[in-house]
Parts: C-alpha cells; structure tokens; sequence
C-alpha cells in the first residue's frame, strides 16, 4: 500500500513564504514576528499530536487539517495584536492573557521608586555619556530645566526587577549607565513589562546618548537637551524618537534587528542618510526603500540650504525605519 505523502512541512513553507512577502511589500508589519514567536509552545502540540494520531488515513487527513488551522490562527492573532494592541474575536482577558499577563494588576501592586544623579556630587563637568541598556521594558527618556544631571522613575512588579544606575566621572565626563538587562521573573510567555522614565535635566552639557534596547519599548522626546552623539540599537522592540530643534545632534547612528525605530525631526532640519537595507524596510520622509540587501544614500531637499544638519547612519535587518517629520 503506497504510503500518503506527508504535507505539513511544505504548508509551513508557504506559509513562511506568504507571510515574507507580504512583509516585503509593507501589507503586514514586520512587527508581526514578535507576535508570532509567543505561540513556540505550539510547536510541542503539533508534534505531540503527530505522535498520537494513528497512522491510517484518517490520521493523515486530520493532522494536515489541524495543522493548518493552528497556523490560520498565530498569523490572523498576530497581525490583528500587531496592528490594534487586540484580538476582535478573542475575549480581552484571552487575548491579554495570551500577549501580554494572565492575572489582573492594577497600579496599586506596582512598586515605585526613583533615585538621582545630583549635581552636588560631580563638580567641573564639561560633557556626559548616557548609556542605556532595557530588555524587556518600557522605556521613557525626556528633558526639563532642572539642577540635576538625572532623575530615574521606577514602576515594577517585584523587587528583584530593579535597574542600576551608576554614574562615574574622569577628565571632566560624567558617565551614566542605566541597566536592566536581567530576565524577567514573569518569563518570556506572559508578563507585564515594568516602566522606567528618565528625565535629563542640566540641558547645556553636551550629551552622547546610547540606548540599546532589546523586545521592550522606548518613546524618547528631547526638545532642550544638547545632543552631540545620538547611537541606538533595537533587536525586537520599537523605539520612537522625537527631537526638537536645539536637541539635533551632529550624528544619529541607528541600527535595527527584527525591531521598529521611529524617528521624528524637525521641517527645517537638513538629513544626510547613509543606509543598508537587508530585507526590511525604510521610509524617508515620503520615500519608501525596501528590498534585499540595499546600500545607498538619501538627502533631503532642504539640506544644502539648511542651517541646521544631521547626518545619519541606519542599519535595517528585517525590521523597519522611519524617518518622519514634525
């Protein structure tokens, strides 16, 4: 008796192969991955189930069938998450329960805690290095008029969670390093990420930022701060940048894995943008760059005439840059 041709790895094949291209031609989000890379478990069933059914005809019929609907549903959830935070035709507990953490917790079970880098404690300061290493969090970095060099805001879930924040000066530089880079104790399936805001105040210290952020998730808005250096890293996050005018520095260097990085500058700022594409995408402004292994340059029209300039180098892997203006 000829024996049935196994099809479930050639459906997960093109599925894959849908799924690339629609990224590649911006109908679903890059994003999604991280969406998707939450159902792994899945993976555990289906082979069970491989295991358990019997291997007749029925087994052969049923196995294919189930596998396909497993695979209908990660990608439909997914891109229905990616797109509006929910799951229409998921109860919002399930769904939460699924992307983000099972038990109910409100603010009150938060633990809070803030602490400071005073200006008491570092005299003749000419320029700073503010290094910032998140995984798996939520992060918030602005600016204010203020007599400290930076005050941290903590917002967790357990104790064991809590960043360091170290600073050391030498030469007249004052470096600050702000990390969180310890997993979870919620673990990778279900947790609620904790919220750390960092405020810079001293804004006429010129200021080299690095902030390299893992899966979590960063909004940065600087309007006072002088910048001199702006270097970032984004495995499978998203980070949004807005800087103002008097915080443009005279190089942004942005680097994205299978993340998002938002960047919003400034109508009269002139962009120099140096770039490598690998089979991501990248939006400049209302140009849209995608493709596998690209490697150019863009200009903005303003930049010859402009008074203030940037020159920025992106690397995308299979994520997504944009460069919008404000």
């Amino acid at each position: 008796m000829e024996k049935q041709k196994d099809i479930t790895g050639a459906i997960f094949l093109v599925s894959i192969g849908i799924l690339f291209l629609l990224n590649t031609t911006n109908i679903v989000p890059w994003g999604i991955w991280l969406q998707i890379f939450r159902f792994w478990p899945i993976l555990l069933i289906l082979a069970g189930l491989k295991i358990i059914l019997p291997e007749n005809k029925v087994g052969q019929i049923v196995y294919p069938i189930v596998y396909t609907l497993f695979i209908i549903f990660i990608g439909v959830t997914s891109y229905f998450f990616t797109k509006t935070q929910r799951v229409p035709f998921l109860p919002e507990s399930v769904s939460n329960c699924i992307f983000n953490r099972c038990e109910n917790i409100d603010d009150s079970e938060l633990i809070e805690s803030d602490s400071y880098v005073n200006l008491a404690d570092y005299t003749d300061i000419t320029s700073r290095d503010l290094d910032i290493n998140v995984a798996a969090s939520t992060l918030y970095l602005n600016d204010e008029i203020a007599d400290y060099f930076l005050h941290s805001e903590m917002k967790d879930y357990t104790e064991t969670n809590k960043p360091t924040l170290e600073s050391t000066s030498k030469d007249g530089v004052l470096t600050t390093v702000f990390d969180n880079t310890r997993i979870h104790t919620w673990g990778w399936w279900n947790f609620k990420s904790p919220e750390y805001t960092l405020t810079l105040g001293q804004n006429t210290i010129p200021t080299d930022i690095t902030i390299d952020l893992g899966a979590g998730e960063g909004i940065v808005n600087l309007d006072s701060a002088t910048v001199k250096a702006f270097r970032t890293s984004v495995g499978a996050g998203s980070l949004d940048i807005t800087l103002g005018e008097n915080a443009i520095p005279e190089t942004i260097d942005l680097n994205v894995g299978a993340g998002e990085i938002t960047l919003t500058l400034p109508e009269n700022v002139g962009i120099l943008v140096a770039y490598d594409l690998g089979v991501g995408s990248i939006k400049l402004e209302n140009t849209t760059v995608d493709g596998i292994g690209k490697e150019t340059s863009y200009k903005s029209t303003n930049y010859d005439t402009a008074t203030k300039k940037v020159t920025i180098t992106a690397s995308v892997g299979v994520g997504e840059l944009t460069i919008d203006r404000k």
